[in-house]
């Protein structure tokens, strides 16, 4: 009996020295990232008149930054690209409008990125190793360039800003 109490005893520190260590590695795993929001749409259909605002509040001017897109598509989707009007409002009230198209399956139709359960996750770079030009806050606006009112098969899209190295 009184092996078995320090047994315990002696492993008590041990599971909470790991338990504490998993929870350091969760919490510091994605210091890179200063914004990330995604947004998921009913029935996985993406109406053309919803338009995604962002808004993203940048004060570090000096750091290089990736802006990339979090694409999620499920095997009801019909294209293998996936065209998007964006429109980005710097904080002194520029408007940058850029039309951009992604490939979301290859040559063959397979899906590209991750898939689980008939939903497939992709991270597009829109643009990679950019410096803010001024502190503020950017708004960025998406909206599904495809030429159809109802673009079935988009279950969620959204925003990631994080800092990079040159």
């Amino acid at each position: 009996m009184k092996t078995t109490t320090r047994t315990k005893a002696r492993n008590k520190p041990k599971g909470f020295v790991f338990a504490l260590f998993i929870l350091l590695a969760l919490c510091s795993c994605d210091q890179s990232k200063i914004f990330e929001q995604n947004v998921s749409f009913p029935d996985n259909i993406w109406l053309t008149k919803n338009k995604l605002a962002f808004e993203v509040v940048i004060e570090d001017t000096s750091s290089v930054h990736n802006v990339i897109f979090n694409i999620r598509n499920t095997d009801l989707y019909k294209y293998n690209n996936l065209w998007l009007f964006i429109n980005t409002t710097f904080p002194d009230g520029t408007v940058f409008n850029d039309t951009i198209d992604y490939a979301l399956a290859n040559e063959t139709g397979a899906w590209l990125g991750d898939g689980l359960g008939g939903f497939y996750g992709l991270k597009v770079p829109y643009r990679l190793k950019v410096k803010f030009p001024a502190s503020g806050t950017y708004r960025f606006v998406i909206q599904q360039a495809m030429r159809e009112n109802k673009l079935i098969g988009i279950s969620d899209f959204g925003l990631r800003i994080e800092k990079t190295s040159i």
